[in-house]
């Protein structure tokens, strides 16, 4: 986390996009990514992974405007702690699981039920059930 902050950091650029890439996606920062695709909710995945993928004629991406002082790294990694810290105290093993894939290392449910070797049901169930345990500790 802290060389991606500093590569941010040093990179020169006002803006940066973040976005989750497909397996066959590879990139180094400055380059220009390929179109993005509508999102399926239903099966929490990206229609380019179905069998109608609908283009949307650019990039997606979470637009963030680079301010020096605006989040200081040292906060943004205290708040990522934070997150690990607060995943971790939930009881439930698989829901603790699947929560830290999703919020920390960002797979989506697809992603995870292949690393999980899980049915998207079970981990869309496990998901809400981390979610829930959250909401009462």
């Amino acid at each position: 986390m802290t060389e991606l902050i500093t590569a941010i950091e040093t990179s020169g650029y006002e803006y940066i996009g973040i976005r989750h890439l497909a397996e066959d996606e590879h990139y180094s920062i400055g380059d220009i990514c390929r179109d993005s695709y509508d999102w399926d909710c239903d099966m929490d995945c990206s229609t380019y992974d179905t069998d109608e993928p609908i283009s949307l004629g650019g990039t997606c991406a979470y637009n963030t405007r680079i301010q020096a002082g605006w989040d200081e790294k040292e906060e943004i990694i205290d708040q990522m702690f934070l997150i690990e810290n607060l995943i971790n105290q939930i009881p439930d093993a698989g829901a603790k699981t699947v929560l830290g894939y999703k919020y920390l290392q960002y797979l989506t449910f697809k992603e995870i039920a292949v690393k999980m070797n899980y049915s998207f049901t079970q981990i869309r169930r496990l998901h809400k059930r981390g979610i829930d345990l959250l909401n009462i500790l």
